[in-house]
């Protein structure tokens, strides 16, 4: 059974492009999660070096515990691939609610070990078109609101995300409003606390069910008469 995901509504939406970019013309895709090996940032940040070759307003945001300006594994690929004016390293943040309401595309770049990735259920909520991996519950997650790449696949994390900057902003409001939906009525609370009222009511028929032929089974096989007053 799926984690009672929040679902707020999107707020502050320009927050991040008024802070940290040049322009609020400038398109934002970005990775929230701490800095390990299981997170791959790293194929994040080489999908990155694909899609700006396309979209020079492309920037990308990268937030997380160790995922900062003091990061010397990061900030060598970003040099590597001429990142450095369109990357945006911000460390471990308080205030995330805000910067995934102002992406255009959130990404989830892990390549193993997630389960219910509840940062992807705070960008659906948020409105806002996720490109996952297809690791843990990610695929069933976004369905057919967001698109699923293999790990480890920068080509294909690439292609996914140009596929939504393509759609324009009108295409992926869409996306992001089916995502909504689908994140409110599958995983909000009162939605989580519906079904597991529904699987214990189930529980419990079924036992009472079961009883009541053990006991009819019981009497045959024993010659008693079933008591009509029980």
């Amino acid at each position: 059974m799926a984690n009672g995901a929040l679902t707020p509504m999107p707020t502050l939406v320009g927050f991040v492009a008024l802070m940290y970019l040049p322009s609020t013309e400038a398109l934002l895709v970005g990775v929230i999660g701490r800095h390990h090996p299981m997170k791959d940032q790293a194929n994040f940040l080489r999908a990155a070096g694909q899609i700006s070759k396309r979209y020079r307003e492309a920037h990308f945001l990268l937030a997380g515990r160790g995922v900062d300006v003091d990061n010397r594994t990061l900030l060598k690929l970003i040099e590597e691939l001429k990142l450095d004016d369109h990357v945006h390293l911000l460390g471990e943040r308080t205030d995330i609610a805000r910067l995934v309401a102002a992406l255009d595309i959130f990404c989830l770049s892990s390549c193993y070990g997630e389960s219910f990735p509840i940062i992807v259920g705070e960008a659906m909520s948020c409105a806002v078109p996720c490109v996952v991996t297809d690791v843990g519950d990610s695929a069933w997650m976004v369905s057919d609101t967001g698109r699923v790449v293999p790990p480890r696949d920068t080509g294909a994390l690439a292609a996914a995300c140009e596929e939504f900057l393509d759609i324009g902003p009108a295409g992926r409001q869409a996306i992001g409003a089916a995502a909504r939906s689908r994140v409110t009525e599958l995983f909000s609370l009162p939605s989580v606390v519906a079904r597991y009222e529904e699987l214990y009511e189930n529980s419990i028929a079924t036992a009472e069910m079961i009883g009541k032929a053990s006991e009819m089974a019981y009497q045959s096989l024993s010659g008693v008469s079933p008591d009509k007053n029980a």
